[in-house]
């Protein structure tokens, strides 16, 4: 069972990491989109709100599998692929836009460098969750013996 309880740390590693970076999204960089003079004149804020529902799509997701596997379900690996997907989408999507924001918008660098922190978050999330739902694959199947 050591195996299922090391799986288990992974998604909630990986569901931990994406609430971290749906809280600094929440709380950080909409509220300061929202208010900047070059991202009101380019729309960005409304951007920003989608980019933050997918992060938080991706966090339900991880979430369930995390309630679920504490009360005692199997661990499926269909979420933690959705998961992972949803976070590679907002990752590519977060990493053009922390780009640009970094070469277009004056005085927003300390907020785009920390928006590429949280991309690099995100992928060391999605790819716990894939390893978990690749492991979990691995020790659900049967073994022949």
């Amino acid at each position: 069972m050591a195996n299922e309880t090391t799986l288990r740390r992974m998604a909630y590693a990986a569901a931990a990491i994406a609430i971290g970076v749906a809280a600094c999204w929440a709380f950080l960089f909409m509220p300061r989109l929202a208010v900047h003079p070059m991202a009101i004149a380019d729309r960005v804020d409304h951007s920003s709100k989608i980019f933050f529902a997918i992060q938080l799509v991706a966090v339900v997701v991880l979430l369930a599998v995390v309630i679920l596997s504490r009360r005692g379900a199997r661990m499926l690996s269909g979420p933690l692929y959705l998961g992972a997907l949803l976070l590679f989408l907002h990752v590519f999507f977060v990493f053009n836009g922390a780009v640009f924001y970094l070469q277009e918008y004056e005085g927003f660098s300390a907020a785009a460098i920390l928006m590429l922190v949280c991309v690099g978050a995100n992928l060391i999330a999605a790819i716990l969750a894939i390893i978990a739902g690749n492991k979990y694959r691995q020790f659900a199947l049967p073994r022949d013996g």
